[in-house]
């Protein structure tokens, strides 16, 4: 006998591995694979052109906060940005895609060209799929049998199932044309289940012929079946769904009370809900309610189909602050709040700002606050960055409810701590970027401006995004606004150093600690060891690709660039510090390493400049070696040595389209203004070209001629002096 496949489900699960469950429609593989897995990832695939986006947003609405950076790279990369950040976050989740159908490749369409567009996007999400059957809980839920995968189940319906093509006591029912009008969709299967004791078998064929006789969509049938619903469902049945769904996700803990007529005082009504005590079973197992880990949500095509009502005024102001207070029911000791239990929290104060309830929501935030922020911590320092910032960001959107927490300096000091280290953990868990954190970092300064660390990360964060201009600036601010400490310049100077040398900014890394670099050792220890600990460092040499100087006696910098890094060590000789290019074995030397690498970069920029504009013929072979040596080394062309450089060029080339295509294949297309596009694209043309120093086009033409077709020998050799004065 073979095994059922719930079991087989169940098997794979503890391998920590997945499959791929076909069979005929109506014959119950979801409803085995989701008996097998009972929490976990939910997925449905719906065909179409929007598949992949759909797929993105379902996945990242279940994700909840984890969901926001995918559907982020989705919208701005596409869908292969989002499946990497969606590795990290379903992370050996247990994970149902039902409709599986949908990705597997179809026959071309000639009537539907922009089909292509989108096969590329389902072959991605395949792939991405089948390569985690084997290596994660995932399972694929199709009718068809896929080619080339392994792991795979052949599902037959049970005795027992409720799709039965065959005819009940009211009639026959017409399943294979609600199948064939449903396309594999897995809401419709459902909805149309709830309705068999709901909805006799003449009405529910005559929904069906009517949506196959409109050729109604998988939306539209539905709608259809939605309407069918409300209209016959009992009065308990509606207002548990519209209870549930109002809500979004709530423990189930939280509306049995309501549901067994205990919720006392809070109701004007205690047993508003108490028709059908069975009512919310009966839900579960129609699964238009789910059930996941003690909390209940709605079906999400419940809401496409409008099938739900919402709660009434009344409900609304009799159920919800029952709701409320059953949430913060078991949350006893707030210095001791578990993550779930702060869920309840969070959840019970949404509800009274839902509600307009501000003094009770004040309340409930003013008293948990302080355990919520301690789990967060402990959270975080047990590094589950994920996990923390979604505390933190729960946190941060209670506190941001209504002006009380910053109505004083303490308020204000303890959002700033919120937003400061949700920042940090959406980092650290890589669901912020650089930019993201960048703003809040400001923002957290701005709450609480004496805070050094906040400072700290705030020009770390500059250092990391490659603003040294700006970090210096955040250094400056930074010192003007914390009071002087023992450790002030560590976390303003010394760290934000380091960091600069981990992004490859190392003559940042020296402008940020020279200012320290006399402190006593005494008195600052840290800043001297962190001090000492970067200068080692220089001694040993570092790479550089640039060496700033002044250039000439005003205040404008120059740069000395190389072809490649070179190697730059800073040491202390005697009462002055000396800078060294080793490649050349040239020395500056002044009161500051600053002061010696520019000491040094002026030197070698002069050299370099004397000796490239004598010719060669004139120097003695000293120089002549030197000369060589520094052409191999400096980019003579991207440096500032005080060199003519031509700002633009002409360039032989073909039009094509709003382009210029040059005859030099070295060179890109450049684009021509439509004021400059000529009659005829035929023949060659001359564009003159802003140009990089090196001569490579920077920018759009600013003239284009006809190159000879149509010029006879004098006109052409006018012209061509003309170009050439221009270009000078």
């Amino acid at each position: 006998m073979p095994v059922p496949t719930t079991r087989w489900v169940g098997e794979r699960l503890g391998q920590k591995r997945g499959g791929w469950i076909f069979g005929p429609l109506g014959t119950g593989k979801s409803h085995a694979v989701r008996a097998g897995v009972r929490e976990g990832i939910r997925v449905d695939v719906a065909s179409g052109p929007l598949l992949s986006q759909r797929f993105a947003s379902d996945l990242a609405r279940q994700l909840g906060p984890d969901g926001r950076p995918l559907l982020e790279a989705f919208r701005s990369e596409g869908i292969e940005a989002s499946l990497h950040i969606a590795d990290r976050a379903v992370n050996g989740h247990p994970f149902v895609v039902d409709g599986a159908d949908a990705l597997l490749p179809g026959a071309p369409s000639l009537d539907d060209p922009a089909a292509s567009l989108w096969q590329d996007e389902k072959q991605v999400l395949l792939e991405w799929l089948r390569g985690r059957l084997e290596r994660s809980p995932t399972f694929l839920v199709g009718r068809r049998h896929p080619q080339g995968v392994e792991s795979t189940r052949a599902h037959a319906a049970p005795g027992d199932w409720p799709i039965r093509l065959e005819e009940a006591e009211s009639g026959y029912r017409n399943w294979p044309t609600l199948g064939r009008l449903a396309k594999g969709n897995p809401a419709v299967l459902t909805l149309a289940r709830a309705l068999i004791p709901l909805l006799p078998a003449c009405a529910f064929n005559d929904l069906v012929e009517q949506a196959k006789e409109d050729e109604a969509t998988v939306l539209g049938l539905l709608r259809g079946l939605g309407e069918a619903f409300q209209s016959s469902a009992p009065p308990s049945w509606q207002r548990v769904l519209s209870l549930v769904g109002a809500l979004g996700e709530v423990p189930r803990d939280a509306i049995e009370p309501l549901l067994d007529g205990r919720a006392g005082a809070a109701a004007a009504e205690p047993g508003l809900l108490a028709e059908e005590r069975s009512t919310l079973d009966r839900l579960c197992g129609l699964k238009l309610v789910e059930e996941r880990s003690g909390v209940l949500s709605l079906l999400p095509a419940l809401a496409d189909a409008g099938a739900v009502r919402a709660l009434t005024a009344k409900e609304r102001e009799e159920l919800l602050p029952a709701v409320a207070h059953a949430l913060l029911a078991p949350v006893n000791d707030v210095r001791s709040l578990a993550p779930e239990q702060a869920s309840r929290v969070l959840r019970a104060h949404a509800l009274f700002v839902e509600l307009g309830d501000m003094s009770r929501a004040e309340h409930t935030a003013a008293l948990h606050v302080h355990g919520l922020v301690e789990l967060a911590r402990r959270t975080s320092l047990d590094e589950r960055h994920a996990e923390a910032w979604r505390q933190y960001d729960g946190l941060l959107r209670m506190m941001q409810s209504g002006p009380w927490s910053t109505g004083d300096r303490f308020g204000r000091r303890l959002l700033s701590y919120v937003r400061h280290y949700r920042s940090r953990d959406g980092a650290l868990a890589g669901m912020l970027d650089g930019a993201t954190c960048l703003a809040e970092y400001r923002q957290a300064v701005a709450e609480w401006p004496e805070n050094a660390l906040w400072h700290q990360r705030l020009i770390e964060t500059l250092v990391r995004l490659g603003r040294p201009i700006e970090a210096m600036q955040a250094v400056n601010e930074a010192s003007a606004r914390v009071d002087p400490h023992p450790r002030r310049d560590e976390l303003l100077r010394v760290r934000p150093a380091a960091t600069a040398l981990q992004a490859e900014l190392p003559l940042l890394s020296l402008e940020l600690i020279e200012p320290v670099l006399d402190e006593p050792v005494d008195l600052f220890p840290e800043v001297a060891d962190g001090c000492r600990a970067l200068l080692r460092r220089w001694e040993g040499g570092l790479p550089v690709r640039e060496l700033p100087f002044r250039a000439g006696q005003g205040d404008t910098e120059g740069r000395l660039v190389f072809h490649a890094p070179a190697a730059v060590d800073v040491r202390k000789a005697g009462g002055t510090w000396a800078a060294r290019l080793r490649e050349l074995a040239k020395e500056g030397h002044a009161a500051q390493p600053r002061a010696a690498i520019e000491e040094l970069a002026c030197h070698i920029a002069h050299e370099t400049r004397r000796l490239v504009s004598t010719p060669s013929s004139n120097l003695g072979a000293k120089d002549v070696r030197l000369k060589g040596r520094l052409l191999s080394i400096v980019d003579v062309l991207n440096s500032d040595i005080g060199l003519d450089h031509a700002a633009e060029r002409w360039i032989v080339g073909r039009v094509a389209g709003r382009e210029l295509v040059p005859t030099m294949r070295h060179l890109p297309r450049i684009e021509l203004p439509e004021a400059l596009l000529p009659e005829s694209a035929e023949g060659l043309y001359l564009a003159r070209v802003p140009v990089h120093r090196d001569g490579a086009p920077s920018g759009p033409a600013t003239r284009l001629e006809p190159a000879g077709s149509g010029r006879d020998v004098g006109s052409l050799i006018e012209l061509l002096a003309r170009m050439s004065g221009d270009a000078a």
